[in-house]
């Protein structure tokens, strides 16, 4: 499976999305932390990458959430 597959599995589960969620209230409440955003990230990354893709899936998914509120 190739990064790209694995990252639009990752964004459709709902686990992933609650993550974004609380990103969001993160930093809605002015408390956001990008390390502490990165860890919670890694935990979505572990479910659905091998070991040596989860430190660029978590990447991708960060990238993705930036970006999200980038286009708003």
């Amino acid at each position: 499976m190739t990064i790209q597959e694995t990252l639009q599995r990752a964004l459709a589960c709902r686990h992933t999305q609650s993550s974004f969620r609380t990103l969001d209230r993160h930093r809605e409440a002015g408390q956001f932390d990008r390390d502490a955003a990165m860890r919670l990230l890694a935990n979505n990354a572990r479910d659905y990458a091998p070991v040596q893709q989860r430190p660029l899936l978590t990447r991708l998914l960060f990238d993705t959430w930036v970006q999200r509120h980038i286009t708003e």
